[in-house]
C-alpha cells in the first residue's frame, strides 16, 4: 500500500532537486528557476490516482493525502506545504483554491512530441480540501488532504501512467505553485512524499489569506476560499415540524382527485409559488432503481485533442435520479439554521415493481419518532462519491445514510390497478395511506349540466348524477368501488365550467366517448356489456357503434336503471326547425 506523506531530511530535498533539474531542464526560463523552489510534493501515481484509462486507471479527479507527521526541525506539519494553517486554524473542514501553473512543453514531452510552445505556461488552480479526523472538539486531530485538479491539470495527468510522478513545486514567498509530470524512470521514490529545503526553515511556508486574494486569479475572498463550518457532517435531524406525514400514499378509484389533492397539499407544505423544492416522477412497468436512485451513464463532453482543439467525446458519470436529487437538496438544507421541507412526488407508485425500484432504499422508509430513518443502509461506492462531490468531504463520510426529517415522499396509487404490481405488507406498513372515496370532493360538480343526444332525444344531464347512476349499476353487478368512476374521471377543467353551470357540449361528448365509454367497454364492465349498454341492442359489443349511438341517443345507450337514476331533463324540440 502507498505510504502516507513522510517527513524527510533537507539533504533529500537537494538530492531530488538535482534529479528534477536534470529531467526538466527545458522548463527553466525567466519566470521559473529551480533555485527558487523551497518544497516538493512528489506523488507516485497508483491505479486510483491515474486518469489514463488504457492503463487500468480510475476515473478519480482527486488525490487523497492521508496522515500527518512533523518535518525534521519539528516546527512544520505536512499540510504546511499548502496555505492552510494561517487561514483556517479555527475551522475543522474547508476547501480552498490556490493558483498553479502547468508547462505545455512538459505535456508535449510526456506525449513524445517535440516542444514548440513559445509561451509554455498556462495558469490553472488546485482545490485543496481538508477535514479533521479524530476530532477532539478543539479543532485538533489528524487532517486528511485532497488535491482536486482543474481542467488543464487533468490534461497533464492524462499523460501520466501508473507509477509515473506528479511533482508539485512550492515557490518561496509566493502564493504560486507549479505542477510537472515525470516518467517513472527518473526514480523519485515511492508513495507520496514532501521535501522541504533549508530555506523553508527560515521562510514561513504558510501563506496568509491576503497573499491569495492579491493574486490575479482571485478577485475576492469568495473566489479564493469556501469554508464549511459544519465539518462536512451529515445532519439527519433538523427538528422540522409538519402536520403532514413524511411517507404518504393517496389512493382511490380513478378520478377521485388523488393528484389534485397532493398538489394542493404540496402548496401547503412548501409554499404557494415554490417550484424548486419538489420533484415529480411517474412510475411505469419498466422503471428501475437506476432511474429512481441513480447510475453511471454515458454523457457527452468536450475533450482537447493533440492540437489543443476541442472535440466531442463521451465519458461516464454518475447521474442521480429523482430520489438522489431531492436527497442531496434536503441534506444541504439540513446543515443550515433554517431547515425547510423537500418533497418527492411519485405518481402511480404501483405501476412499477416497487421492491425493485426502491431496492435498499426500502429500508430507509422505516422512520422513527423523529421522522429520520430508523435504520441506516450502507451506501454504494457510487453514491458515496456522488454525495462527497455534492456535499463536500470524504466519500467515507457517507458510508451510512438515512433519510432526513426534512425529506418527504408522497405518492398516488390507483387502487383499481393493484393487480399490476402488488405491494407486500412490509412495504405498505412504512406508509401512511389516505383513501379518497368515490364521492369525495363532489361539491363543485353539483348542478353542472350538459346537453346530450340529438333531435327529439336531446336531454339535459347533470354529470355527477350520471356518474353516480353508472356507479350504482356497477355496484349491483358486484363490481368493486375501486373500478367505479370518481368525480373527476373527466378533467376538472371540462366538468367545472369557469362561468355558469353549463358544460361545453362538444368537449364533454368527445371526452366521454374516448375516456368513460372506453373505460367501461374495455375494463370495468367488460363482462357486462350487453346489460350495461342495453340501449344499443345488438351493437353492445361494438365500441364504434356504441359511440355513434351515444351521439344520437345520449344516455339512452345505457341500462334502463341508469337512465332513470340520472334524472335527465327532456328538452322540447320544435318539429319544424329542430330547435328547443
Amino acid at each position: 500500500m502507498p505510504r502516507d506523506i513522510t517527513a524527510t531530511t533537507t539533504n533529500e530535498f537537494e538530492f531530488y532537486c538535482s534529479i528534477l533539474k536534470n529531467e526538466l531542464s527545458y522548463v527553466e526560463d525567466e519566470s521559473f528557476s529551480w533555485d527558487d523552489a523551497v518544497g516538493f510534493l512528489i506523488i507516485q501515481l497508483k491505479n486510483t490516482d491515474s486518469l489514463n484509462k488504457a492503463r487500468r486507471a480510475s476515473h478519480s479527479t482527486q488525490i487523497q493525502l492521508t496522515g500527518e507527521r512533523r518535518v525534521v526541525e519539528g516546527t512544520r506539519k505536512t499540510e504546511d506545504f499548502f496555505p492552510t494553517l494561517t487561514l483556517n486554524s479555527s475551522f475543522k473542514s474547508w476547501r480552498i483554491s490556490i493558483p498553479v501553473r502547468i508547462n505545455l512543453r512538459n505535456i508535449e514531452q510526456l506525449g513524445g512530441n517535440a516542444y514548440t510552445s513559445l509561451d509554455p505556461w498556462r495558469s490553472d488552480s488546485i482545490q485543496i480540501r481538508r477535514r479533521i479526523l479524530n476530532d477532539d472538539g478543539q479543532g485538533n486531530g489528524n487532517p486528511t488532504l485532497q488535491i482536486c485538479y482543474g481542467d488543464d491539470l487533468i490534461l497533464l495527468r492524462e499523460q501520466l501512467n501508473v507509477d509515473d510522478y506528479l511533482v508539485i513545486v512550492k515557490h518561496r514567498a509566493e502564493a504560486l505553485y507549479d505542477a510537472f509530470g515525470v516518467k517513472s524512470t527518473a526514480n523519485l521514490g515511492n508513495g507520496k512524499n514532501m521535501y522541504l529545503s533549508t530555506k523553508a526553515s527560515v521562510d514561513n511556508t504558510s501563506f496568509m489569506l491576503n497573499d491569495l486574494i492579491a493574486n490575479d486569479d482571485f478577485e475576492n475572498l469568495d473566489d479564493a476560499v469556501e469554508i464549511d463550518e459544519t465539518k462536512n457532517t451529515i445532519r439527519f435531524e433538523t427538528g422540522l415540524v409538519s402536520s403532514f406525514s413524511c411517507n404518504r400514499i393517496i389512493f382511490g378509484a380513478p378520478g377521485t382527485g388523488k393528484s389534485f389533492t397532493i398538489n394542493n397539499d404540496r402548496k401547503d407544505l412548501l409554499g404557494e409559488n415554490n417550484e424548486t423544492d419538489y420533484e415529480r416522477v411517474t412510475f411505469h412497468p419498466d422503471y428501475s432503481y437506476a432511474n429512481f436512485v441513480g447510475t453511471y451513464k454515458p454523457v457527452p463532453c468536450k475533450k482537447l485533442n493533440d492540437k489543443d482543439e476541442e472535440e466531442d467525446s463521451i465519458t461516464y458519470e454518475y447521474v442521480p435520479g429523482p430520489f438522489m436529487r431531492m436527497y442531496v437538496k434536503a441534506l444541504k438544507n439540513a446543515r443550515t439554521d433554517s431547515p425547510k421541507p423537500f418533497l418527492l412526488i411519485i405518481e402511480e407508485i404501483n405501476r412499477a415493481n416497487v421492491a425493485s425500484v426502491f431496492g435498499d432504499v426500502f429500508q430507509l422508509l422505516d422512520r422513527g419518532d423523529d421522522n429520520v430513518s430508523e435504520y441506516p443502509i450502507e451506501a454504494s461506492e457510487d453514491i458515496k462519491k456522488h454525495l462527497a462531490r455534492e456535499l463536500g468531504g470524504d466519500p467515507e463520510n457517507y458510508s451510512k445514510i438515512r433519510i432526513p426529517d426534512n425529506m418527504f415522499i408522497w405518492a398516488t396509487m390507483n387502487s383499481a390497478d393493484q393487480g399490476v404490481y402488488p405491494m407486500d405488507t412490509a412495504f405498505k406498513r412504512r406508509w401512511d395511506f389516505t383513501y379518497l372515496g368515490i364521492d369525495d370532493s363532489e361539491e363543485k360538480l353539483i348542478g353542472k349540466t350538459v346537453i346530450l343526444g340529438s333531435g327529439r332525444t336531446m336531454q339535459k344531464v347533470e354529470w355527477n348524477k350520471l356518474r353516480k347512476a353508472i356507479n350504482n349499476f356497477l355496484a349491483k353487478e358486484k363490481i368493486n368501488e375501486d373500478k367505479q368512476l370518481g368525480p373527476y374521471f373527466i378533467a376538472r377543467n371540462i366538468i367545472v365550467p369557469s362561468k355558469g353551470d353549463e358544460i361545453d357540449r362538444d368537449k364533454f361528448i368527445h371526452t366521454f366517448k374516448n375516456k368513460v365509454l372506453m373505460y367501461l367497454f374495455e375494463d370495468t364492465a367488460k363482462q357486462k356489456r350487453p346489460k350495461l349498454f342495453e340501449g344499443c341492442f345488438d351493437n353492445s359489443n361494438r365500441y364504434s357503434e356504441i359511440c355513434r349511438e351515444f351521439d344520437e341517443k345520449g344516455i339512452g345507450i345505457f341500462h334502463h336503471d341508469i337512465q332513470t337514476d340520472a334524472e335527465p331533463v327532456d328538452l322540447k324540440v320544435d318539429d319544424e326547425n329542430g330547435s328547443e
